[in-house]
């Protein structure tokens, strides 16, 4: 059965699910439903919550879930997938990897973090929080990387910088690594590193993810700052590591 959910903002369609989702669900309720959206919003954001009751897919119904975003590929902006499903989670972030929009997937627990960013007006990718009290910066993507996703890291830090010269450090906190939107996030998120690893101290990469706890050890071969990745439980230790950071080192 599918629930659709209320009080969204115009242009985000949003569907629960419950139980075993059926062929029927989608030309009754889902397809409909995205039609009626349309009538009031060239784009459309998608919030889809497959919950604890979820259980599957009849036949026919996972190959509809799929079309209805590949069918209309320019009509979604952003799609927000809730579920503690692994197999559903896997799917989402393989196949978000080939859809032009930004992807995400949360965890059940994490439903109002999906509800908030699917809500928003833009895109937001990357998380940036100055803290200049201590001169440290906490950058957190939440799904594929954007050109622009640098530049407003640029707009937030360098200011700081000019008058400062140096971070103590910069946090990258994540829950595993998004990748990009394309080949021209890839080399935006080169030419930042390549501007920006000489003016910090310290870098911590706070995850648990295998390839993010890999990261320092492969870019200190060209980054300067200092290095180190903790687990996310240990996300208080890894602050007060930057914290004491000698900037001027």
């Amino acid at each position: 059965m599918i629930e659709i959910l209320d009080h969204l903002p115009v242009g985000v369609v949003g569907f629960r699910a419950h139980g075993q989702i059926t062929k029927d669900d989608y030309l009754n309720v889902i397809i409909p439903t995205v039609e009626g959206a349309l009538v009031n919003a060239p784009h459309l954001r998608l919030l889809y919550e497959m919950g604890p009751d979820f259980t599957g897919f009849e036949i026919g119904a996972m190959w509809q879930d799929m079309m209805l975003l590949v069918e209309h590929p320019t009509v979604w902006k952003a799609v927000a997938v809730v579920s503690d499903k692994k197999w559903v989670r896997w799917i989402m972030r393989t196949f978000g990897l080939v859809m032009p929009c930004p992807v995400r997937v949360y965890a059940c627990k994490r439903f109002e973090d999906a509800h908030a960013w699917i809500t928003r007006a833009e895109h937001v990718g990357l998380g940036i929080e100055l803290h200049e009290e201590i001169g440290v910066a906490i950058l957190s993507p939440h799904g594929r990387l954007e050109p622009e996703d640098f530049e407003q890291a640029r707009a937030q830090i360098d200011p700081f910088l000019e008058d400062n010269g140096k971070l103590h450090g910069i946090m990258i906190r994540a829950d595993a690594f998004p990748g990009w939107t394309g080949i021209g996030a890839m080399f935006a998120h080169l030419r930042f590193v390549h501007d920006h690893h000489r003016k910090v101290a310290r870098v911590a990469v706070v995850s648990d993810d295998s390839v993010l706890a890999h990261l320092p050890a492969l870019a200190k071969i060209f980054v300067a700052a200092e290095l180190k990745h903790f687990p996310l439980a240990e996300e208080e230790r890894a602050m007060t590591w930057l914290k004491t950071a000698n900037p001027r080192a």
